[in-house]
């Protein structure tokens, strides 16, 4: 199922602001401003990230006329890090990042850890190729897979140049209140690309404010994407997609300075449900399996000198 958690790649670095700052002036509000979504990075940019984020998740199992847990999933993330981008793509997303951890915890369940000390650095290599893993290491040893696990919860392990800009169509000055819809052939079209899901997607863009945060004048943007998949790749031998819907939404302080690197506070959700039917053992029945996922997340970034 780990594809369906990919969806949101290409929104991930967005989110509903924390509400910082004040509001402009009246005569500022009835003015139009050209939004832009992705903020190109250069070498050696340092960025102080706060970032929360939450993933529950559960497997189910049709028994009868019921439906019996085979799985739950429920992991809660608190990261405070510094971050210095070591290489970046042609289109200036991050690909190579050096992590010093402030602090990191952990809840799964009821239980609570820190399984990353403060003081320590990490490396993080973003992958490139669509459905890729991240590589994450702390000196030159792998980080055990659970820790990556939630890591992944609050940080982005991909390197695909973003589409946001064209995607959320930013083509033209907006005005604050005005509502427009993506475009939803290219968005399609560049889930396919990324993650091999296919979706018919539907959503709408809203300026909704403009605000000072951070001391940085920004446009407070908000959108909400939904989808009915049809299509996703690495089911089960034998197993088709019965049914599986997404909507993922999204918010954030956009800097109304282009040459702005960092939109300083994000937030992006994505609730999800999907139903597939996996053949059974000879002379038995097909299994009926749901999976249900909700995640969240919250970034709050500034730049260091």
């Amino acid at each position: 199922m780990r594809p369906l958690l990919h969806l949101t790649l290409a929104v991930a670095t967005l989110g509903t602001s924390l509400g910082l700052g004040v509001d402009w002036t009246a005569a500022q509000r009835g003015a139009t401003y050209a939004l832009r979504f992705h903020r190109p990075l250069t070498v050696g940019t340092r960025r102080r990230i706060e970032s929360d984020g939450e993933k529950h998740q559960t497997v189910e199992r049709r028994v009868g006329r019921r439906w019996e847990a085979v799985e739950t999933e429920d992991r809660v993330v608190s990261m405070r890090a510094v971050e210095r981008v070591l290489t970046v793509t042609a289109g200036g997303t991050a690909l190579r990042s050096e992590l010093t951890i402030e602090s990191f915890s952990v809840r799964l369940g009821d239980v609570t850890s820190t399984p990353i000390a403060a003081g320590a650095v990490l490396t993080l290599e973003r992958a490139t190729a669509p459905g890729g893993d991240p590589v994450w290491l702390s000196g030159t040893t792998p980080v055990a897979p659970e820790i990556v696990a939630s890591l992944e919860t609050v940080t982005s392990g991909s390197a695909s140049d973003s589409a946001e800009d064209a995607i959320l169509a930013a083509d033209r000055p907006r005005r604050v209140g005005e509502r427009w819809s993506i475009a939803e052939a290219l968005a399609e079209a560049d889930l396919a690309t990324k993650t091999g899901v296919h979706a018919d997607l539907r959503g709408e863009v809203r300026l909704v404010a403009l605000r000072t945060v951070d001391a940085l004048p920004c446009a407070m943007v908000t959108s909400t994407i939904s989808g009915q998949v049809s299509q996703m790749p690495d089911l089960p031998p034998g197993a088709t997609l019965a049914n599986a819907t997404m909507t993922v939404t999204f918010s954030g302080a956009l800097p109304t300075d282009p040459a702005a690197s960092i939109a300083p506070t994000a937030e992006h959700g994505l609730v999800m449900e999907a139903t597939v039917t996996v053949p059974g053992a000879p002379n038995t029945a097909p299994q009926t399996i749901r999976v249900r996922v909700r995640q969240s997340g919250r970034t709050h970034a500034t730049l260091l000198p």
